[in-house]
């Protein structure tokens, strides 16, 4: 989503470093932070490094140092989390693959295959961070299970958020927002109740739209952040494409273009060699978080019950059905593929 600012330090020892993106998370420590963190995000930028995976990969060399699982030898030196130095030292390492750079260049399963007792501390899903902000945002044992959090196990693109953009992106909201915004982004009528019923919402059933929504917004250069998306409709959408081109498009063909760009995505994945043993949330999901001198366990979204690996399956059945994918493989059927008009694209066995 290349929605976000341009900042420009104008004093103190970063003078006239730029860095586009946003600021979160923010490089720690005293004095110049805003600074520092322009500077660190400035040269993720410049190296084409994720601000999210290196920021975990940083944080967990700072970890495993702590525990003793990482020596300073084998890093080169000790690193600190207010040392920017060390992180812009950590960058150059990792992309030109010198010394301890050669692993980091491997990314989070790098580290767990790599140095010996670190795998039961990496987190990710299909190879990315699925911890923002320092942790925070998006543990779903902190808000819940809900869309953005489900969306990480389904994306094609790996662990990201933004295509589950929905009303779970706050918390404790009623169903009744679920099944009004479901109307706006383009839920057929008599999926609404299956999708988004009285007594709650499913996730699963529900990240399907979420995804198609943001699939939308991308074919047609629309900013998808969730408090944009929830000021468009699905029929506003249309009656401006039509406008601007000339067409005369439906909303319900609109929807249909978002499914199919959504379902090419995920044959690319099934070609690579991906199925749905790879659509599964990391185990620390379901070990307790100490937070606050509380113990959080993975909920759902009304925090009514405790989830444990069965129901999220569950949920992944659901979400697979309401895609018209195979339950087993996660790929899409070929009924599904007739329908959408991708017949020619369907991976080869």
């Amino acid at each position: 989503m290349a929605c976000k600012d341009m900042v420009r330090v104008k004093s103190g020892p970063y003078a006239g470093t730029v860095s586009y993106g946003h600021l979160t998370p923010p490089f720690p420590g005293d004095g110049d932070v805003l600074g520092r963190s322009v500077k660190y995000i400035s040269e993720l930028n410049r190296h084409g490094l994720c601000l999210f995976d290196f920021s975990a990969l940083f944080y967990l060399v700072i970890f495993l140092q702590e525990q003793g699982i990482l020596s300073e030898k084998q890093v080169g030196f000790r690193v600190k989390d207010d040392d920017l130095g060390a992180a812009l030292k950590l960058i150059e390492m990792t992309v030109q693959r010198k010394g301890f750079g050669e692993v980091l260049a491997e990314g989070l399963p790098g580290m767990a295959r790599l140095v010996p007792g670190a795998e039961k501390y990496v987190v990710h899903i299909k190879g990315r961070s699925p911890v923002f902000e320092h942790g925070r945002g998006f543990d779903p044992r902190v808000k819940g299970l809900g869309t953005m959090e489900f969306t990480m196990v389904t994306n094609p693109r790996v662990s990201h958020v933004s295509t589950g953009g929905s009303p779970a992106y706050g918390h404790g909201r009623p169903p009744s927002d679920f099944a009004r915004h479901g109307e706006r982004m383009g839920i057929p009528t008599p999926a609404i109740p299956r999708v988004a019923p009285e007594t709650g919402f499913n996730p699963g059933r529900f990240t399907r739209y979420s995804e198609d929504w943001c699939a939308l917004f991308d074919c047609l250069g629309l900013c998808n952040r969730a408090f944009v998306n929830r000021f468009y409709h699905v029929n506003s959408i249309t009656d401006l494409y039509n406008a601007i081109t000339g067409r005369e498009q439906e909303p319900a063909q609109m929807m249909k273009v978002a499914e199919r760009t959504w379902n090419l995505w995920r044959l690319l994945n099934v070609k690579a060699g991906f199925s749905r043993k790879d659509d599964v949330p990391p185990p620390v999901w379901f070990t307790p978080l100490k937070a606050g001198g509380k113990e959080l366990v993975l909920h759902d979204y009304y925090e009514t019950r405790t989830l444990t690996p069965q129901d999220v399956q569950q949920l992944l059945d659901e979400y697979y059905d309401e895609r018209g994918w195979d339950r087993t493989t996660g790929a899409p059927t070929p009924q599904k593929l007739r329908e959408l008009g991708l017949e020619k694209f369907a991976a080869r066995r």
